[in-house]
């Protein structure tokens, strides 16, 4: 993930199909109230914890 957030400006997220984020790197870790990309990719999609 650390290089997503070095070379995208914008990135999507999906999930089962549908897209739940699209935006910066930076912004989905804000949504998702998280310090890294990786831990916002999961709680956005779903895969583990969610949003606080």
């Amino acid at each position: 993930m650390d290089e997503v957030e070095a070379i995208c400006d914008e990135i999507c997220i999906l999930s089962k199909g549908r897209i739940v984020f699209r935006g910066s790197p930076e912004k989905a870790k804000t949504t998702a109230d998280k310090d890294n990309l990786e831990e916002a990719y999961l709680a956005l999609s779903g895969e583990t914890g969610g949003l606080r």
